[in-house]
């Protein structure tokens, strides 16, 4: 603690004035501060850590409302897309607090493609030919016959998770028949990347690929 002598001096409009001195003690306070690093993959897994000085304890708030005490850092695993945020408060010996914050963002991005489907299950997970996206920003998908004529399209710019499946249909609502059908395909993720399509055997990405309509 630092102590120092403060003069406080009060005068009137006929120039009386009055002197009075008192003895302050300044005590130390915390500094919080917070470093964060994340480890990549599905959950995404982040460490954040105290850099904070003059601390005796302290305090992590957690996204979830939760809390954690008096531990230099901690490990949280975000399994969706979303901004978290963590809250950590200091406190010295001498009951001085300090409080920081920092909002992190997970942002997964990733697009799966099945290769089949059946119309008339009523299992809604297999009736409709659906990819399932994560972290998209717009989604484009065309179905065409093995001539190259496009079928059926849709596309998705707002909340392109939420996609719209093909029901095995021509754009006129004619039942089509059992046979493989070719899917094309482009989507851009939140970050600006392109998906750069599925994995062929010899390596390569590609766009389109082929879905087989049972019935």
């Amino acid at each position: 603690p630092v102590r120092r002598t403060v003069t406080i001096v009060t005068d009137n409009n006929q120039i009386c004035n009055t002197t009075l001195s008192i003895n302050v003690t300044i005590y130390p306070s915390p500094k919080s501060a917070i470093e964060a690093y994340t480890i990549a993959g599905r959950p995404e897994i982040v460490v954040y850590k105290s850099k904070s000085i003059l601390s005796d304890s302290c305090d992590w708030e957690l996204s979830d409302g939760t809390h954690r005490f008096n531990t230099d850092s901690i490990v949280q695993q975000y399994g969706n897309n979303g901004l978290y945020r963590i809250l950590l408060k200091n406190t010295n010996m001498y009951g001085c607090t300090d409080t920081v914050s920092l909002m992190h963002r997970t942002l997964l991005t990733g697009l799966f493609v099945p290769n089949a489907f059946r119309p008339e299950s009523p299992d809604y997970k297999v009736n409709t030919f659906k990819p399932v996206g994560m972290g998209l920003k717009s989604f484009y998908m065309g179905i065409y016959d093995l001539w190259g004529n496009l079928i059926w399209q849709t596309q998705s710019e707002n909340n392109p998770e939420i996609l719209e499946g093909w029901n095995g249909r021509s754009k006129n609502g004619t039942p089509l028949p059992v046979g493989v059908y070719i899917w094309r395909i482009k989507a851009i993720f939140e970050d600006g990347t392109e998906w750069k399509g599925n994995q062929t055997k010899n390596g390569f990405y590609s766009t389109e690929g082929n879905v087989t309509l049972l019935r």
